[in-house]
């Protein structure tokens, strides 16, 4: 866990989803609190006016604690290019020897933190996993609750994107 680092890009419109997001992976051993172990980049970056904005800020604020200057940047334009740009500047700020775990906002990377190392220094510093589509019990595409478990929410583990991807479903 010493090693572990963490980046992410995330939109500051679904406070619900970004909040079982960032308890995931609290729960998982990212320091958030702590400067320099972990960059969120908001976009398009809190807008005072949008409850959805004000609700995503103050839930950065309580978990980012006295990292937050340091850690949760903003970004009024989201592509993959902008997103590359700020993780390699992160990438770049880190100790030759981190694990940098870097998922989209819709991901929810589950290693046992045991083997981490392990396979990433097997593997040439990656760790490769397969990604399994989560879905309501119903197969209806809702919007993300706060107050409900997100495993609840959506029970069904499946292949949903399986075929659009052609199978590829390692990341």
């Amino acid at each position: 866990r010493d090693r572990l680092r963490f980046f992410a890009m995330a939109t500051c419109d679904d406070p619900e989803l970004l909040g079982h997001f960032l308890s995931f992976y609290e729960k998982r051993g990212v320091r958030f609190a702590e400067p320099g172990r972990a960059k969120l980049v908001l976009h398009p970056g809190v807008n005072a006016s949008d409850p959805a904005h004000r609700r995503t800020d103050a839930l950065v604020r309580a978990v980012f604690e006295r990292g937050h200057a340091a850690n949760v940047d903003t970004e009024r334009r989201f592509s993959s290019d902008v997103k590359r740009s700020h993780a390699n500047a992160f990438l770049r700020s880190l100790p030759p020897d981190a694990l940098l775990m870097s998922p989209d906002l819709d991901e929810f990377h589950d290693a046992p933190s045991s083997l981490i190392a392990a396979v990433a220094e097997r593997h040439g510093g990656f760790v490769l996993g397969h990604m399994v589509d989560r879905a309501a019990f119903d197969w209806k595409l809702r919007s993300t609750r706060a107050s409900i478990p997100l495993w609840t929410q959506y029970p069904r583990r499946c292949a949903a994107t399986a075929e659009r991807f052609h199978g590829a479903n390692a990341k």
